[in-house]
């Protein structure tokens, strides 16, 4: 931080260097004005102006240190609290910028709950029809038919399910009952419903479990599973 101090008053420093020396050059070709008296009180003034410097920089950088310190954030309550005209200039352009950016993000987590809140009432709504549609699927006849279009409707569920789970993932400690699961029950039960699925594709498993039981969450586990089926 001293020698950001030091490069900032630079100009002044050397504004004063200059100016004593250009007094001694004064008093060396004129012959009236004796130097040594004159070398000497620029030595003393010198001196005064260090001791000067070094107590300004004190208190010069106690606000910039514990602003470079600071914790990139919105909290103003460790902001420091200026003292000169220029730092309250500073303080008053990072408040009302703070203030700005949280009304920005309070609006922004408002948008964003709504548009979730929109697109998981939506999906819900379409799981309905799709929930009918597979029932008149089962009531088909027709094997070919029935396997084709159970193929295509799973498409369509899986899709949703993705997007449903997707969306509750910024929120997912809030959706979460853990409890032990039978891991064995969760696979079969995943692969049923891909039956068509593994059909179509020509996939077939060999299950071989080293654990039967897990500490988990129902659906987010099997929501896991099925990604792993289907991909």
């Amino acid at each position: 931080m001293i020698g950001k101090y030091l490069a900032e008053r630079l100009s002044w420093i050397t504004f004063f260097i200059v100016l004593h020396l250009f007094i001694v050059f004064v008093a060396y070709l004129d012959s009236a004005i004796p130097v040594k008296p004159v070398m000497y009180m620029a030595f003393l003034s010198l001196i005064m102006f260090c001791i000067f410097l070094f107590f300004r920089y004190k208190k010069e950088t106690h606000f910039y240190k514990q602003l470079e310190e600071r914790e990139d954030n919105l909290d103003l309550s460790n902001l420091a609290e200026a003292d000169s005209p220029f730092e309250r200039i500073i303080e008053s352009s990072i408040i009302n910028q703070t203030q700005l950016l949280k009304q920005a993000a309070e609006k922004g987590q408002m948008t964003l709950e709504q548009e979730k809140d929109e697109l998981l009432t939506w999906i819900h709504e379409v799981k309905t029809p799709l929930t009918a549609m597979h029932l008149m699927i089962d009531r088909l006849d027709d094997g070919m038919l029935k396997s084709h279009l159970t193929y295509e409707w799973l498409r369509i569920h899986l899709l949703l399910d993705q997007q449903l789970h997707q969306r509750r993932m910024p929120f997912i400690e809030n959706d979460l009952y853990m409890e032990k699961i039978s891991l064995e029950t969760i696979i079969f039960d995943e692969i049923k419903t891909l039956q068509s699925w593994c059909i179509q594709k020509g996939i077939g498993f060999d299950i071989q479990l080293d654990v039967t039981e897990v500490l988990s969450d129902a659906k987010w586990l099997a929501f896991i599973m099925r990604q792993l089926l289907t991909n």
